[in-house]
């Protein structure tokens, strides 16, 4: 039994975004058994009955098959690889980033926040594409005399293009929205490797020059950017889908109305983005190549400095042209 307990875990790895949540990496329960039976004939143990390891697994709080879009190929060269070849330089990287981003929640200032950002689609609507861009801004609140962390989430649906444009176009709209002043403590934002491009890493260097307020961009690992905005994500969709069960979506005004529905959600809806888009800015220039690092610090006199992995070792200088 213990072999067995060992085997499912090794075949059930920690789902991405979260802590202790397994999930089988099989497509279904039989192709599950069959791949213990080998294992279980190559090891020379006895072969359980499938009940017994379906049981067993439920005991583990396994969750049941599912095709999962984040499962990470550098974790896990081959799904049906028994045991899965661990890329050991990506694990130290996975730790590491996840490590410092609780690091920040756990010891969140007053004058800080943690803004985490990232794009949805929402395909239920008819003809187009809406996308969702979404900030959940994770702040500290004082009440009497005890420290409360809160995150709202602030939903910007249209027919937006995931690009540096409309991104910038959005966080300049967001500024007129919300008091960022507050937060002189400094801004830490996170987003997935998507997000980690150069004309967006110029636009937080010269937001935190003209606000005076330092801006660290940080990015999750490859492949496990999965975060509280996807969490976020399910609970609108959800809601979207049960508000419109006899009816199909056919506006961005039930979209807005299933996000704004979700607890500390505030929507706002743009029917015509282009009144707010920005002019695309040119691609700049760094002096070290802009994929080896995952965090980007931007000082309120201009610098940026880098570091290769977040919270670890020193800063390095990368000069933008």
């Amino acid at each position: 039994m213990k072999w067995v307990s060992s085997w499912i875990e090794v075949h059930a790895p920690v789902r991405s975004g979260t802590i202790n949540k397994r999930r089988w990496i099989f497509g279904t329960l039989a192709d599950m058994y069959e791949c213990y039976k080998k294992d279980a004939v190559s090891a020379h143990f006895p072969i359980r009955s499938k009940s017994f390891v379906i049981n067993l697994s439920y005991k583990l709080k396994i969750k049941v098959p599912k095709y999962d879009r984040y499962v990470c190929p550098k974790c896990f060269s081959s799904p049906h690889q028994s045991p899965p070849q661990i890329d050991s330089e990506h694990s130290i990287l996975v730790n590491s980033q996840y490590s410092w981003y609780i690091h920040l929640l756990n010891n969140l200032q007053p004058n800080q926040c943690v803004i985490v950002q990232d794009y949805t689609t929402i395909h239920e609507e008819l003809n187009k594409k809406t996308r969702i861009l979404n900030f959940a801004v994770t702040t500290a609140e004082t009440r009497e005399n005890s420290v409360y962390k809160v995150t709202r989430y602030y939903d910007f649906i249209g027919h937006l293009k995931q690009s540096s444009q409309y991104t910038q176009s959005v966080w300049n709209y967001f500024l007129t929205k919300y008091h960022f002043s507050q937060f002189k403590g400094g801004i830490y934002i996170w987003s997935d490797t998507a997000f980690r491009k150069k004309s967006d890493l110029s636009y937080f260097r010269t937001l935190a020059k003209t606000e005076k307020i330092p801006i660290t961009c940080n990015f999750f690992a490859p492949y496990h950017g999965h975060s509280s905005c996807d969490q976020h994500f399910g609970h609108v969709k959800q809601k979207l889908r049960r508000q419109n069960l006899n009816s199909r979506v056919t506006s961005l005004e039930q979209i807005r109305e299933s996000s704004e529905s979700v607890k500390n959600t505030t929507t706002f809806l743009f029917s015509n983005f282009n009144e707010h888009l920005i002019e695309a800015q040119p691609k700049p220039r760094f002096s070290e190549r802009v994929k080896r690092f995952h965090e980007w610090n931007f000082t309120t006199e201009g610098k940026v400095l880098c570091k290769e992995r977040s919270g670890e070792g020193e800063y390095k200088e990368n000069n933008i042209f």
